[in-house]
């Protein structure tokens, strides 16, 4: 039996159906439950184990169908490998690439008014933009609690939590 046989064993499709896309969402917040909350380091390692398992399940499922998948290959024009190409990139940097922290502090305010302060912006963001969950109230929110801060005296940071 080779190798790449014993990745398409009931272990590693086990190990892709816990790890795996499927339901990625639900898996995160079991796993968060079970251990508690991880430093950001803990979690990427997490998803580079994931990740792995995911490419070894898709690497023996590619293993078996390759000439089906040679076939198709052939009749697809390379524009189309150029954009899946693309897409993989930006997916990878989308899930890779650290994002900044945005905390809001105020040179003169006790960390109970700066709270407070914030709640009320927030709370007004809400009831001027409304609680939708589409892009564009978010964004909307965002740029009215920003405006509220920063007459209010608030200074922005962006910290990269490790």
């Amino acid at each position: 039996m080779g190798w790449h046989k014993a990745l398409r064993s009931r272990w590693v499709l086990l190990a892709g159906a816990v790890f795996g896309a499927p339901g990625m969402l639900d898996n995160f917040v079991f796993w968060r439950r079970a251990v508690g909350d991880m430093s950001a380091g803990w979690q990427r390692a997490l998803i580079g184990v994931s990740a792995g398992v995911i490419g070894l399940w898709l690497y023996a499922m590619i293993a078996s169908r390759w000439q089906l998948i040679r076939e198709i290959a052939r009749e697809m024009p390379i524009v189309f490998w150029v954009a899946l190409s693309f897409l993989a990139v930006m997916v990878a940097l989308v899930i890779f690439v650290d994002k900044p922290t945005i905390r809001w502090s105020h040179p003169t305010l006790s960390a109970a008014d700066q709270e407070k302060a914030h709640a009320e912006c927030r709370m007004r963001a809400i009831e001027v933009v409304g609680a939708s969950h589409r892009v564009e109230a978010s964004m909307g929110r965002e740029k009215y609690e920003t405006a509220c801060l920063t007459q209010k005296g608030f200074k922005r940071e962006e910290v990269y939590d490790d």
